[in-house]
């Protein structure tokens, strides 16, 4: 359950909503939670939430695609 949740959160990163700073610092927060990121839970969706992202999905044998979507083919 909670790895769909983070996927779920990720995704919304995608979306580019209004809400999007509020839902890459709650991915940054439960990221940090589980280990996989150290930096500052500040909303902004930079190289350091898109490696901590990278290393979840590597963990969990998701696609890796750090968050973004993957380029369609």
């Amino acid at each position: 359950m909670k790895q769909v949740l983070l996927v779920g959160l990720t995704l919304g990163i995608c979306i580019g909503s209004l809400f999007a700073d509020e839902t890459v610092k709650e991915v940054q927060k439960r990221l940090g939670k589980a280990g996989f990121y150290q930096g500052k839970t500040n909303g902004t969706y930079d190289s350091e939430t898109s490696a901590a992202v990278t290393r979840y999905q590597i963990r969990q044998g998701l696609p890796i695609t750090g968050g973004r979507s993957s380029p369609a083919s």
